[in-house]
């Protein structure tokens, strides 16, 4: 009998966790309209992607898109993506990119310009542990701590396998410059 309730378990649990790596491989629903786009099948899609360059000291890419169906040039869809990378131990560098449309990008603009400004009115005061973050639909964060005068810059895309890159305030002017540069070359696009 103990033999048998020691299998049922076994088996219960077996169960219990290829239902759980079932459900964490299984593909996300969009929830941008550059993912929706993206997750288009049965039909022809162009992805115009344009480099905007490494934040220099920050393991954060940012890419600009123009995505549209050819000949439909008018109807495409612009936005940002957003990669982070971090190290693992034992595993290496891993990536998580997250998808802002236009209007979303434009949030973020004037997100990191508030960032920036708070973060400089802070600096020479103390406070208890406090966080200010920007989140975006498709999981992508960015913001900063403060611990007493200490201020630490970072950024997160993802849930399940979340990247996330600690850096300093300083950097946050290159995030919204590049990101600037992005809404910038999206605007003729």
């Amino acid at each position: 009998m103990k033999r048998l309730l020691t299998v049922l378990a076994a088996c219960v649990l077996a169960l219990g966790s290829a239902t759980a790596l079932a459900a964490d491989s299984a593909p996300a629903t969009p929830v941008t309209k550059l993912g929706v786009f993206m997750a288009k099948r049965g039909t022809l899609v162009v992805k115009d992607f344009y480099d905007l360059g490494a934040i220099n000291g920050v393991k954060l890419t940012i890419e600009a898109l123009c995505l549209y169906e050819p000949g439909q040039e008018k109807d495409r869809i612009r936005g940002l993506r957003v990669e982070v990378s971090q190290y693992r131990s034992g595993l290496g560098t891993e990536t998580h990119a997250s998808f802002l449309d236009l209007d979303e990008a434009e949030s973020l603009s004037q997100a990191l310009g508030y960032l920036i400004e708070l973060g400089t009115k802070w600096a020479n005061t103390d406070r208890e542990y406090t966080e200010v973050t920007f989140s975006t639909k498709d999981e992508f964060q960015i913001g900063f701590y403060q611990s007493g005068r200490e201020q630490k810059a970072f950024a997160s895309s993802g849930t399940v396998g979340k990247t996330s890159a600690f850096f300093d305030m300083a950097k946050l002017s290159d995030v919204k410059a590049t990101v600037d540069k992005g809404l910038a070359l999206l605007g003729n696009k």
